[in-house]
């Protein structure tokens, strides 16, 4: 059990100097050495090691993240079983009210948000990613293959989730869930500046896309994988099972479709990553965030 412990504790020691957002590695490894490590596989081990039971790993993680646990329904890193239940640990109420027509999914900082502009969207500054890519379908491919309504036009925002956010996933409004898209991928990095110097990123990782619509027309909600992150966890598609190997592109219709309230939870990252929002909506919709802005799930994204 000593040695399990230990052997947990020095590998989340190497996790928290290597995945750390703060930490840049040199530019002819992030370039071409990075990309091409087996993140899959990595990101499966860390799984493991997150499920396991260790007082030390809880005391090193918090202590590296500074992690603020004021808001939890358990304030005491030490009342945790492991690191898992640390990163998808439930929060109080009261710290979360659900104000505005579109609310932010999930904590996490506002890497880019806007309207998609032939057929791109930004990842972060400077940095884009493909509607058509990202959205893995024929169907999708164009905005205007998307929108329900002609004169409106496709919003989007991209918002990542640190090491020390919660990585429960919430709805962002009242919307009605029809199916979802499993695209296996690979599990890069989704920092900014890992994100900054790369284009694609987000459509090259394993995401889940769940489609659906709300007032206004299109809505779809999407958590990506990243580096460590163990699998992505849908509520209402208990089947899914993410970061495995050799799968390939799932799409399923949900029996019925379902009808989720502004703040009703829709899942979870094993480890935190990436979500992003793309949604139709009128001209006069405006977004009520700004880049590298920090959100409370609950908080007002934009209002029309």
């Amino acid at each position: 059990m000593r040695r399990r412990s230990l052997a947990a504790v020095l590998s989340i020691g190497g996790i928290v100097a290597y995945t750390s957002p703060h930490w840049a590695p040199p530019e002819l490894m992030m370039d071409y050495v990075y990309p091409r490590l087996p993140s899959n596989g990595f990101s499966r081990f860390v799984g493991r090691i997150s499920e396991l039971e260790s007082a030390m790993c809880l005391k090193l993680f918090s202590a590296a993240y500074k992690l603020d646990l004021a808001h939890a329904t358990i304030d005491d890193v030490s009342k945790f079983s492991n690191l898992q239940s640390l990163f998808t640990r439930t929060l109080l109420s009261q710290f979360r009210p659900y104000k505005g027509e579109l609310v932010s999914p999930c904590d996490g900082v506002v890497l880019s948000s806007g309207v998609v502009e032939n057929d791109t969207m930004l990842q972060v500054k400077g940095q884009t990613f493909s509607l058509r890519q990202f959205l893995a379908s024929k169907e999708h491919e164009k905005t205007e293959s998307i929108l329900k309504n002609p004169s409106n036009k496709l919003f989007y925002s991209v918002i990542y989730l640190s090491p020390k956010d919660c990585h429960r996933i919430f709805s962002p409004a009242v919307w009605t869930m029809t199916s979802y898209r499993h695209v296996p991928g690979m599990l890069l990095k989704v920092g900014p500046r890992f994100t900054q110097r790369h284009k694609d990123s987000l459509s090259k990782n394993e995401r889940v896309i769940l489609f659906g619509e709300w007032r206004h027309g299109f809505m779809s909600v999407s958590p990506v994988g990243a580096l460590n992150v163990g699998s992505i966890i849908v509520n209402c598609a208990p089947d899914l099972v993410t970061n495995v190997k050799g799968k390939l592109l799932e799409e399923r219709k949900l029996d019925s479709p379902k009808t989720f309230q502004a703040g009703e939870e829709l899942g979870y990252f094993k480890m935190g990553s990436t979500v992003v929002l793309i949604f139709e909506a009128p001209p006069s919709f405006r977004m009520m965030c700004e880049e590298n802005q920090h959100f409370l799930y609950g908080q007002e994204l934009g209002s029309s």
